[in-house]
């Protein structure tokens, strides 16, 4: 497999739209971590979620191509994004669920804190 001159086009004309879609979603989802924090938090989140996105890209990238493994030829290529889109697509769900599971929990939580301050038993 070599490199053929196109493809340095093709890659470019991909970053655009990737640096166009890290910049939508990056506040919305940095503002959305940090309103979940109570407000002496927040800024001390807003950071860590900051701080952690350099680190979880390049980390998921690595872990992404080591499941795909290292195709040898133009067919063994194709199949590894294959492959690695099937990886996606049955972890998203997963990660979805994990998310929804704490959402809920933590939403009991706060829940229950409100009901027993003002003296209300909560019971599970």
């Amino acid at each position: 497999m070599g490199f053929a001159p196109h493809d340095a086009e093709d890659v470019r004309s991909g970053m655009p739209t990737s640096g166009i879609r890290l910049r939508i979603t990056s506040p919305r989802s940095t503002a959305t971590g940090a309103a979940a924090l109570p407000p002496r938090s927040s800024p001390t989140g807003s950071a860590l979620i900051a701080r952690m996105r350099p680190i979880g890209v390049p980390l998921g990238i690595a872990v992404l191509l080591t499941v795909s493994g290292s195709p040898r030829s133009a067919g063994a290529t194709g199949d590894a994004c294959e492959h690695a889109s099937y990886i996606i697509a049955g972890l998203a769900p997963v990660a979805g669920s994990v998310a929804l599971a704490l959402l809920a929990r933590r939403s009991g939580a706060r829940e229950a804190r409100a009901a027993n301050a003002v003296g209300v038993e909560v019971r599970p």
